[in-house]
């Protein structure tokens, strides 16, 4: 190849490909010799693009160790008393008002009782 070859990820790429067919070693130095131009510092970094194209992604996985039953236990408990509490401050809630809404209904039939008196000693 002639001296004004620019060195590019693209010839590199080929070159490696042409050689691992080949089962030739493909390294910066074999590439390079093969161009005779440019640096070997960008052809190793072309060829380091090349390896991470053509290398299989694993995919990460993590696995997370399962809680300890004890602290699961105690998780359930304190849900569970949560839950019971929840439950107990809202029969609380509704009782109250359930009371307020009764002392406004006897407030307005002894308007009405006052009323119906005040019209028949007026009538």
């Amino acid at each position: 190849m002639s001296s004004n070859i620019t060195i590019t990820d693209e010839l590199v790429a080929e070159i490696a490909n042409r050689l691992a067919e080949e089962g030739e070693k493909v390294s910066p130095v074999a590439i390079w010799s093969e161009v005779h131009t440019g640096s070997v510092v960008a052809v190793a970094a072309a060829l380091r693009k090349w390896r991470e194209t053509r290398a299989p992604r694993v995919p990460q996985v993590v696995e997370r160790p399962a809680l300890p039953e004890t602290v699961t236990d105690t998780m359930r408990d304190a849900l569970d008393r949560l839950w019971s509490s929840a439950q107990d401050e809202a029969e609380r809630a509704v009782a109250r008002r359930l009371a307020a809404m009764r002392q406004r209904v006897e407030d307005a039939s002894d308007e009405r009782d006052d009323a119906l008196a005040e019209l028949q000693t007026t009538v």
